[in-house]
């Protein structure tokens, strides 16, 4: 992830679910590097059904998605 992106995320305020990590030493890394966002590990699965998403990363807005 690129620093302007990941400026963008953090003044957005967004949530960052991570769905697809191998390791908790991997998580803990995505975690540390956007320490003022929420991030949680959790399925996509229902999430990516739901909306049709075929893969991912995915930014999931009110206006729409983007992929």
């Amino acid at each position: 992830m690129a620093e302007d992106e990941k400026k963008k995320l953090e003044k957005q305020g967004a949530m960052i679910m991570v769905v697809n990590v191998k390791t908790e030493l991997q998580f803990k890394k995505i975690q540390a590097f956007l320490p003022d966002n929420q991030v949680l590990a959790m399925s996509g699965d229902d999430v990516a059904r739901q909306l049709k998403i075929k893969h991912y990363p995915v930014l999931i807005r009110s206006k729409g998605i983007e992929q």
